[in-house]
């Protein structure tokens, strides 16, 4: 099985950039391997924007109570 990465570039005539690789027997572990370290990094990538949302979602949360309880104290709601 061949694995390839390319980017051709319409400008240049077609030209083509990238990275291939053919797996075999001998370096599928190392490929296995490879891929699950390329998949660690997306899930820490992910897990550090989910945890960035939620912070933010429970900053605006309180900003929206505290004006939800300020407006009723003040009865400006």
């Amino acid at each position: 099985m061949f694995v390839g990465l390319s980017k051709t570039f319409a400008r240049f005539g077609r030209t083509k950039l990238g990275v291939g690789i053919r797996i075999t027997k001998k370096n599928a572990i190392y490929m296995i391997v490879a891929l699950l370290f390329y998949w660690m990094l997306m899930l820490c990538l992910y897990m550090m924007v989910f945890c960035i949302w939620l912070v933010y979602a429970m900053g605006y949360g309180i900003y929206w109570l505290i004006k939800k309880i300020i407006e009723k104290v003040t009865g400006n709601g």
